[in-house]
């Protein structure tokens, strides 16, 4: 029988180097003894859902530090956050949603029973990613649409992808609007002096930041930051206590405030460092044939402003692999764990923790395979893994549409169809019914499909391809993914 202590503790003395987060990399900067300070709300250590004394001081800190009106710590991770922002400003209607969000923003509206009018990222073909929303999207279905409570976007992406928010939120205010950005994998932004410009200079309402993703803090640590009267303060407060634990982990408030005291005093000698680290990157890859390093030769195409650092796209759309298969090569050959694999790139994630020695074996292992696969001979003699990826790899054709976001029809909201009969069939017999789950790739949980939504050929095609690849197709009630719950009737 395994333990989960026990398989960390031997996980961690395994040569396996993290491009994942959270953004410490095992790395700590204060040194914690987890059960030492593992307290409740006693005296001297303040209450979180009625902050006075030192928890008050530190979401302080953490204001100054981002330049907000008004910043809270958030121990159930940005997924709380985002709940919160959409239950603060919901007045029932409708809410505009960039449609390559998260599934927890399909959660709030679904439990705050809104009707979501979805704007649609541009597709980058080079890639194969979702590039960024055009503002003219919002400022149409502003006009359009007279109950809308909220604008909410996601910015970046989990490619490292940003929107014009400025725009979009010049727009939005025009109308009296707010705008949610969902700003988790940009933590640092407004750290970083020359790095993409954060959701909060731009203007934003509120902002929602995963500390851990990119920054050296522990898993479930967030951030939420309110601007500008548009939200009220006690509104946001409210939907806090009802969607954060009322037994807040002291272990995490407590990291938080170290991750907060330590980008006061070393964050830009952190952006620097990953800067550098990304340029290394950059040069070491530079002349590969078939994995390529997205950069920032994207940025003013497809509605693209900026591109993360701390994201490393590598496509091996040119090479005959699928992501899922070189993930698993870089994982077993090399002992190189990625964030995440798309279809055909893998993503990982680079942060001022990394080291020159852990950025450096990526470089030789993508060099190496690059290597084996530009002839036939060396392709079939490198592994079987790297035969199997490159049997299921598709068509580029294919590759696109299981990428790009399908466009379904919305036959009711997500609420109407949660609350629906529903029976279940076999999937592939689910096209032009009316689903009443969701279905998406996790990570980056961005759904394919949301209940409500009329499932299309595109939708199962998508599906179908993703288990073939080796993605994680989740959302589903039959967890191997071969039925679908439906709504009764439709």
């Amino acid at each position: 029988m395994e333990y989960l202590y026990h398989k960390l503790r031997e996980y961690e003395n395994r040569n396996i180097y993290p491009f994942h987060m959270p953004g410490h990399k095992r790395m700590p900067i204060a040194g914690m003894n987890c059960y030492g300070i593992d307290m409740t709300e006693i005296p001297e250590f303040d209450n979180l859902h009625h902050a006075q004394g030192i928890l008050a001081d530190a979401m302080r800190r953490a204001a100054r530090l981002y330049r907000s009106g008004k910043t809270y710590y958030l121990v159930n991770g940005s997924t709380c956050g985002i709940l919160a922002a959409i239950s603060a400003v919901s007045k029932g209607g409708s809410i505009i949603v960039a449609r390559n969000c998260h599934k927890s923003v399909y959660h709030g509206v679904l439990l705050n029973r809104l009707k979501a009018h979805y704007v649609y990222p541009a597709y980058q073909e080079e890639y194969h990613v979702n590039g960024g929303i055009d503002p003219q999207d919002v400022r149409k279905l502003l006009e359009e649409e007279k109950d809308v409570c909220a604008v909410l976007v996601t910015s970046p992406t989990y490619d490292g992808i940003t929107s014009d928010v400025c725009k979009i939120g010049q727009i939005a205010h025009g109308y009296g609007v707010p705008l949610i950005v969902d700003e988790a994998h940009g933590a640092l932004f407004p750290l970083d002096r020359d790095g993409c410009e954060s959701a909060l200079d731009a203007g934003a309402d509120l902002v929602i930041h995963s500390l851990h993703k990119t920054l050296p803090c522990l898993t479930q640590t967030a951030l939420i930051h309110l601007n500008g009267d548009l939200v009220s303060e006690k509104r946001l407060e409210h939907f806090l206590q009802i969607y954060q634990t009322s037994s807040p982990s002291y272990v995490l408030m407590a990291a938080m405030d170290e991750c907060i005291r330590y980008m006061s005093t070393e964050g830009e000698t952190y952006c620097e460092r990953l800067h550098e680290l990304r340029k290394r990157i950059g040069a070491g890859l530079e002349g590969t044939r078939m994995f390529r390093l997205m950069d920032d030769r994207i940025v003013g195409r497809d509605h693209i402003t900026g591109l993360d650092d701390g994201k490393v796209v590598i496509s091996c759309g040119q090479s005959g692999w699928s992501g899922a298969g070189l993930a698993d090569a870089l994982r077993n050959r090399y002992h190189l764990q990625m964030e995440m694999a798309g279809v055909d790139y893998v993503v990982g994630i680079l942060t001022g923790m990394d080291t020159q020695e852990g950025v450096d074996r990526l470089i030789r292992a993508v060099r190496e395979l690059d290597t084996a696969t530009m002839g036939a001979s060396a392709a079939m003699g490198i592994s079987a893994a790297i035969r199997t990826s490159a049997a299921m790899r598709m068509s580029g054709a294919e590759a696109v549409s299981c990428q790009s976001l399908p466009v379904n029809r919305q036959a009711m909201t997500i609420h109407e169809a949660d609350c629906s009969g529903k029976r279940t069939i076999p999937i592939e017999q689910a096209e032009g019914c009316v689903s009443g789950e969701f279905v998406y790739a996790y990570p980056p949980g961005i759904p394919f499909v949301v209940p409500g939504e009329v499932i299309g050929s595109d939708v199962l095609r998508i599906i179908r391809e993703g288990q073939q690849t080796g993605l994680s197709i989740e959302g589903l009630t039959d967890v191997q993914g071969k039925t679908i719950q439906i709504c009764n009737g439709k």
